[in-house]
């Protein structure tokens, strides 16, 4: 299984799946931070949602973007970007 993080638009909330949970040693002893809310379930353990400053207890475990994983990102995005243009005219 891979790290997995969803990022909203807004970059105030970031979703993260367990592995990335593990990879940073968050679990339900993990304290809230201030200035930021990690969401718990009934029982105490993380749901894997950090809200604003609470957002850096996951980010230290993403590793660094590669320039060829950006750039393959920005000609896909690009390709998108064409694709849904052309349909709407």
């Amino acid at each position: 299984m891979q790290l997995v993080l969803f990022i909203r638009i807004c970059e105030h909330v970031v979703s993260a799946n367990s592995k990335a949970l593990e990879l940073a040693g968050i679990n339900k002893d993990t304290k809230q931070v201030k200035g930021g809310i990690l969401d718990v379930n009934e029982k105490g353990e993380p749901t894997g949602i950090f809200r604003d400053v609470a957002r850096d207890l996951i980010y230290r475990v993403v590793p660094e973007a590669s320039k060829s994983f950006l750039k393959d990102g920005f000609i896909t995005g690009q390709g998108s970007l064409a694709f849904w243009n052309r349909k709407n005219f």
